[in-house]
């Protein structure tokens, strides 16, 4: 049994070294460049250190098993130790590709619960800032003003908003023969749908990874309205579409992606679960973390768990759209 304070102390400290030589892997990088690669990631025993399977499908965490989680504390109520959901949610955090002029500016928040003894479900929270508005605008702006035509809300996907409730949602299960966490199903958010990925004949969710399969996904960005896709192909025919005579035209675009992120985290940007409290809710209600954001101070709260709209910290007072807010998705992934 892993579970005496003395070794988490330890771990955490090991952690917090290994996240710290790892931050480069952060940093946005071309698509085009040569270097676009992602760096290894790294994690308590770091991938392929003691990886007693490396090929194998999955991320290697070392002494982090069902047995691990299922034991300790557990503060927020979700059927995982701390430690086990914080390093899970940090190991397979996304990473996230988009077109470099798009505002994907965002304050990400997680969580995560137990499934089953050998099963972790994680969702991000993107949390962006602003939506410009859909890229492809003929498909909105055509002198027939073809999505009116056909009742879609031109306001809602044509034009911009403050904030975006975007989300990605993993499931990941164990391996007990290789002791990999392996990414069996992935649910992207795309506006107020999700596109799945089951497992393939491989037994890994059917996406792209970047540096090992079944271990941290691949997502693609649509320019300007952060819904999120498995692939360009599926993006360039994703969001609302017009059929015109000869073909279709769609809002959401990635034809322009060029970068790559891996989505930030920390410990403290865990909400939490609903199985306790509100008032023990790890996060709710909070203002934004970012000096650099120019509505930074200004006392606008967004809340994770109450049933109110996402601004992306704009104060009502500036005005404009806002997106459905977070409590919604928290639902209806179980959380």
């Amino acid at each position: 049994m892993r579970d005496s304070s003395v070794m988490k102390v330890i771990a955490l400290a090991a952690a917090g070294i290994l996240l710290s030589s790892c931050e480069a892997a952060r940093n946005p990088v071309s698509l085009e460049s040569p270097s676009a690669k992602v760096q290894p990631m790294c994690q308590l025993g770091c991938q392929g250190d003691g990886d007693p399977n490396f090929w194998a499908p999955g991320i290697y965490l070392e002494g982090i098993d069902p047995g691990y989680c299922a034991a300790g504390s557990d503060t927020d109520g979700d059927g995982l130790d701390n430690f086990c959901e914080k390093m899970l949610s940090w190991a397979f955090r996304p990473e996230l590709r988009y077109w470099d002029q798009d505002d994907v500016r965002r304050e990400p928040y997680w969580a995560a619960r137990s499934l089953s003894p050998d099963t972790v479900r994680i969702i991000y929270l993107l949390s962006y800032y602003i939506d410009l508005g859909a890229a492809n605008s003929t498909s909105c702006w055509n002198s027939w003003g073809w999505l009116g035509l056909l009742g879609y809300d031109v306001a809602k996907w044509c034009n911009g908003h403050n904030g975006d409730s975007e989300a990605v949602v993993l499931d990941v299960s164990y391996d007990h023969q290789t002791q990999h966490w392996v990414l069996r199903y992935a649910s992207v958010s795309a506006h107020e749908h999700y596109h799945y990925a089951s497992p393939n004949q491989w037994g890994v969710a059917a996406l792209t990874y970047p540096e090992h399969d079944g271990g941290y996904p691949a997502v693609y960005v649509s320019q300007k309205k952060h819904a999120n896709y498995y692939a360009v192909s599926a993006c360039n025919n994703g969001g609302p579409y017009v059929r015109i005579i000869g073909g279709e035209i769609y809002t959401d675009d990635c034809s322009a992606v060029n970068t790559a992120a891996r989505l930030e985290w920390s410990n403290g940007w865990n909400v939490g679960s609903s199985a306790n409290p509100p008032s023990t809710w790890l996060v709710n209600c909070v203002e934004s973390r970012n000096p650099a954001y120019e509505y930074y101070g200004q006392g606008k709260q967004e809340c994770y768990w109450d049933a109110v709209p996402f601004r992306g910290w704009v104060p009502d007072q500036i005005g404009g759209g806002q997106a459905g807010g977070y409590d919604l998705r928290l639902a209806y992934w179980g959380f």
